[in-house]
This record gives C-alpha cells, sequence and structure tokens, in this order.
C-alpha cells in the first residue's frame, strides 16, 4: 500500500496519468521484474480480480510456485560455473597469445643477432681461412639461432601457457559434462511467466483508487494495482532470490495484511559472472608483463601490429591490455563477448 493509494484518488490532488501509473509499476518491479498494471486512468479492479491475474487459480495468468523457482534458480548455476571456466579458458587463450608474439619477437631478434654476427670482422675472417665455408656457416647459424631458440625464455613459456591453456581446456570440457543436464532442465522448464515477490514477499502493488473510494478488498473498489512477472530464463545469472525490489524504494510504503505471497523457500543469491570482463582482468597482468619483455626485446612494434589485427577485427568492442583507465574494463565486459565465448567453447572440444 502507497502513500497514496491510502489518500487521493488517481484523478484527485496530482492526477496521475497512465503513463505515470506505469512508472509507479514498474518501479515496484525493478530490477528484473516486467510489470503487469492492472487498470488505467477509465478503469481498474478491485483485489480479487486483481489477484485472480497473479496468483494461482482458474483463471490466472502467471504462476506461482518458489519451490519449481529454487530449482530453476539451482539449475541456472550451472551456466555460471560454465561461465567460470569459460573465462579461465578465455584468460589462458590471452595468454597464450601474448607468449606466441614473445616468442615470435625473439625468433627475430635471433635473426637479426645471426646477421650481425655474419657480418662481423671476427666471422669473416674465419671464413676466408676456412676450407668448408658452408659448414661453418651452418654452424653459425646453428649456434646463433635454433640452439638460441631452442633454449630460449620465450620456447619455455610458450610452453608453460601451452599446458596452462590445456589444464583450462579440460577443466571446461569437465564443467560442460557435469553441468549439461541441469542446463538443459533450466532451458526446458523454466521458460514460463512466474509471479515475482519483493523483499517481503510482497506481490501486489495498490496504485490509486480509480472508480471509487473503497478499499482494495472491497468488492465494489475499482483500484489501479501491479504485480510482476518474472522468467527464469530471460532472468539467467541475476542472482536475486528476491527478484523484484519491491516496495523498497517507495515512501510510506506498507504491506497489507494477506498481500505476501504464502512460501519459504530458502533464500540464496549468487552474483552473475561478466565472463569476458573477468578474463580479461585475470590475463591482463601476465599479458602486460609479456608485452614488456617483447618490448625490452626491441621489437615492440609487433604488439603494435598485434592489437591493430584485432582492432580491425573486432572494432571498438576490443580492449587493449595497456589501457589503464576504467573504460577499458567496460570495454572488456562488451566484447568480442559471443566471438570470444565461441572460440573458447571451440578450443575446449579440440585440445
Amino acid at each position: 500500500i502507497t502513500l497514496r493509494s491510502q489518500s487521493d484518488m488517481c484523478k484527485h490532488g496530482t492526477p496521475l496519468t497512465d503513463d505515470d501509473m506505469f512508472a509507479e509499476c514498474s518501479k515496484f518491479c525493478e530490477p528484473t521484474g516486467v510489470p503487469l498494471l492492472m487498470g488505467t486512468t477509465t478503469y481498474g479492479f478491485n483485489l480479487e480480480a486483481a489477484s485472480s491475474v497473479c496468483l494461482p487459480g482458474p483463471d490466472a495468468v502467471l504462476e506461482f510456485n518458489e519451490t519449481h523457482i529454487a530449482t530453476c534458480e539451482a539449475n541456472g548455476r550451472a551456466f555460471t560455473d560454465v561461465e567460470a571456466k569459460t573465462a579461465g579458458l578465455i584468460e589462458k587463450l590471452d595468454t597464450f597469445l601474448a607468449a606466441k608474439l614473445y616468442y615470435t619477437a625473439e625468433m627475430m631478434k635471433a635473426v637479426e643477432d645471426l646477421q650481425t654476427f655474419v657480418r662481423s670482422d671476427a666471422f669473416n675472417i674465419e671464413m676466408d681461412k676456412s676450407v668448408d665455408k658452408m659448414n661453418l656457416f651452418r654452424e653459425a647459424i646453428r649456434s646463433q639461432m635454433v640452439d638460441a631458440l631452442a633454449r630460449s625464455a620465450g620456447k619455455q613459456r610458450l610452453l608453460d601457457s601451452m599446458d596452462d591453456l590445456r589444464t583450462a581446456s579440460e577443466a571446461l570440457k569437465t564443467s560442460l559434462e557435469a553441468n549439461l543436464d541441469k542446463m538443459r532442465a533450466f532451458v526446458e522448464d523454466c521458460n514460463g511467466l512466474y509471479l515475482a515477490t519483493g523483499p517481503q514477499k510482497e506481490f501486489l502493488l495498490d496504485i490509486c483508487a480509480q472508480g471509487n473510494e473503497a478499499c482494495f478488498e472491497n468488492e465494489a473498489s475499482r483500484r489501479v494495482s501491479c504485480c510482476c512477472a518474472l522468467n527464469p530464463v530471460a532472468n539467467l545469472g541475476g542472482g536475486r532470490r528476491h527478484r523484484v525490489d519491491g516496495i523498497s524504494f517507495f515512501d510510506l510504503a506498507s504491506i497489507a495484511s494477506g498481500r505476501r505471497a504464502q512460501d519459504d523457500a530458502a533464500e540464496e543469491e549468487d552474483g552473475m559472472l561478466d565472463l569476458c570482463a573477468e578474463a580479461w582482468t585475470r590475463a591482463r597482468p601476465s599479458v602486460l608483463s609479456t608485452y614488456e619483455s617483447i618490448s625490452t626485446l626491441g621489437h615492440g612494434e609487433t604488439v603494435d601490429a598485434h592489437v591493430d589485427d584485432l582492432v580491425e577485427t573486432y572494432g571498438s568492442a576490443y580492449c587493449d591490455y595497456r589501457q589503464t583507465d576504467s573504460a577499458a574494463v567496460v570495454a572488456a565486459a562488451a566484447g568480442p563477448g559471443l566471438l570470444a565465448v565461441a572460440a573458447a567453447l571451440g578450443l575446449a572440444l579440440k585440445l
């Protein structure tokens, strides 16, 4: 019951328009409920009629089964586990790509060192004296480039990152196998419209008297009211046991006796994971460290070219690991999004 519903009719005082009524209903149903406004400036309903739309019964539009909703939410958390493992895989994938970039820079540096060596006075004098010049040249290539790369830090970094990527891939595969039935049950059994309640189990908002000033419980009353629908699939990852705010942010609002939905299912909250932002944040220290190592080799342009390719592919959705402001995390949350997830899931099936 709001302060307005206890004092003025819809058309008295400051009249409420249809938009005003819908705004009140939407506020009651925030953040995840679908507002169902029952009444306008021209008609309204009594409590029994309004409840028949929201509560279980022969004419009900919405279902109310908190036990079933709790099961849906439990099964929905299977997606969260898969998302967490996917974020881990994307993190290791980006770390691997950075390690690959570093190894490429090491090869370029080894080629430069070889060219410097074979042009040196010492090597040219040795070549002058050598009978088997080709063998000497081959040995120079082997010692200055092949052997150097074989024992390089870049090679070990690449191998370590491959092992980490394989481990993350196996973890995602295990999670998918363990949660697939729950995910399937969630999609098949939870794609309906259910009554959403607030923190105090409130389910019906009395907005104002429309046709007369009779109390809501009076059969003759005509009042504008509101309840909220919830689709668990649309609310996937919402992480709210109380799925709407209800009267939490209404001034001087109260709960009338009998206006609470009765069900004692356990309350539990579980936050939603933004897997792209999570993966970016976790991978960033390692990727930045690798980028710095590449610059130390004198090949910072390799990183620039790599980033340019990604920007060309993903546009403004790509988040450069070298960014330092808060916009970087926002960009990471925005993309490459489903493309990254698809790539990660593909790796999970292949590695």
